[in-house]
């Protein structure tokens, strides 16, 4: 039997791994005496962290998907999928909690890089797999085939690998814009909403159009080295099911189609589906996947032991968090929803489903925000529209002590959050926008206002 291809540099990778599974038992050493019902954002983060980088540091879970379904057949451009998968044992979770998916690279994809090293595929390999501290990696003894499928990412070029590759220009573009990246997440994650500069822009190039202009000058082994491997994507779950009789679970998500903008080598866009979300659709009824059932940072009120009314602000598939709990039997109004969608006729996604809610008083209270109607004379409209033309009614609910919750992408959330600010000036509930927004922080961290948000 011919040796093994074994990454370069590999004793550096391996003390990685080490260091990652260490930082990890230290993480869950620390925040092992979280509380159960946290009462400040401090609390949640470490009640989050004990879990998740004890369930991250296991296998993953076989998934098997049993639905499929388009949910806006008539929408041409950006499809919107309801997937549900069966898993075994209790899931474990609340509604607001996430589904962490690995995804794994097309066919003709892995095809067109074993041609290009001019590879069979049987060959074995040792190769490292995903590693941070949250979830430490492992080395992988593997065919080639199944590294370059489930471990190495062949959709974009990394930045390791087109510093090899000579591209410095990207190289020092993308570094800059890392770090961009890093600080508006820590931010964030301080519950702050004043983040820097604008939303991170990276060149991101084609891994194929990229070994097309290397030629032969990189050979597998250096390949394999420097290229990012694959990282797990989370998504909402809409839906958690626990089957006492069969021991298993139903765990549903909803994924959008996304068509991100790659540049060949010569800099031209080339447009292609997004790497998890387009494989997610690609699957049908049967088809095993792998990950795990993950907590959230934030809680829905009725889980941290409270019962004050709820603003729970959504847009586009953020509302697959949001029927998480309105699915639940835990769901007590009252409860406002406030939905932005693009197009209602066509973009609705679960529409019947809410307006039965709001028939059935399980939604005190529905506003829906349609930014591209069908009809050219009516006016677009944001969920911040909506929030600041029932601003006094906002205020109603906020001195009831109402808990506001925002689930979407981050450019809502922050847009959402300057808009209440603005409300609380304009209704007298503060002197200035300084005060108001001393007071967001200050239900930020006593987890009255929260905001489980992505796109940063």
């Amino acid at each position: 039997m011919p040796a093994p291809i074994v990454i370069p540099q590999l004793a550096s990778t391996v003390r990685k791994l080490v260091r990652d599974a260490r930082a990890n038992r230290r993480t869950r050493r620390r925040h092992r005496r979280s509380p159960a019902l946290p009462d400040t954002f401090s609390d949640a983060v470490a009640r989050r962290n004990r879990r998740l980088y004890r369930t991250l540091a296991g296998s993953p879970l076989p998934l098997t998907l049993v639905e499929h379904e388009r949910l806006d057949p008539e929408d041409q451009n950006h499809g919107t999928w309801r997937l549900a998968f069966r898993g075994p044992g209790r899931g474990g979770v609340q509604p607001g909690d996430l589904l962490y998916l690995n995804w794994e690279n097309p066919p003709h994809r892995v095809d067109a890089v074993l041609r290009h090293f001019g590879r069979r595929g049987d060959e074995r390999v040792l190769i490292d797999t995903f590693s941070a501290p949250f979830q430490p990696g492992r080395l992988a003894y593997t065919t080639l085939r199944t590294a370059l499928t489930r471990h190495v990412d062949l959709q974009q070029a990394g930045t390791r690998l087109l510093s090899r590759l000579g591209r410095n220009d990207a190289v020092r573009h993308n570094t800059e814009q890392e770090s961009l990246h890093w600080t508006r997440y820590r931010t964030a994650g301080r519950g702050g909403d004043d983040l820097p500069g604008p939303a991170p822009r990276y060149r991101e190039f084609d891994l194929l159009s990229a070994l097309e202009r290397a030629r032969r000058d990189l050979s597998l082994r250096e390949f394999l080295s420097f290229q990012d491997r694959i990282a797990p994507r989370a998504y909402s779950l809409s839906r958690i099911e626990n089957d006492a009789t069969t021991g298993q679970f139903i765990a549903e998500i909803t994924v959008s189609e996304l068509r991100r903008p790659y540049l060949t080598w010569d800099s031209r866009p080339r447009h292609d589906h997004g790497r998890s979300a387009g494989y997610l659709i690609s699957r049908a009824p049967g088809d095993t996947v792998f990950g795990w059932l993950i907590p959230d940072t934030h809680r829905f009120p009725v889980f941290l032991g409270r019962s004050e009314p709820l603003v729970l602000v959504c847009t586009g598939s953020g509302i697959s968090g949001a029927l998480s709990l309105l699915r639940s039997p835990q769901t007590t109004p009252p409860l406002w929803l406030v939905y932005g969608v693009r197009n209602w006729d066509t973009k609705h996604l679960y529409g019947p489903e809410l307006e039965r809610y709001a028939e059935e008083g399980v939604v005190s209270r529905f506003s829906v925000a349609v930014s591209r109607p069908e009809d050219a004379t009516t006016p677009k409209r944001r969920v911040t529209d909506a929030l600041w033309d029932q601003r006094d009614e906002l205020v109603r609910w906020i001195r009831a002590g109402a808990h506001i919750y925002l689930i979407g992408r981050l450019d809502m959330g922050i847009s959402v959050t300057g808009t209440i600010v603005k409300i609380l000036v304009d209704r007298e509930v503060c002197h200035d926008e300084e005060e108001a927004r001393a007071l967001v922080r200050q239900w930020k961290a006593e987890l009255r206002f929260q905001a489980a948000v992505s796109g940063l």
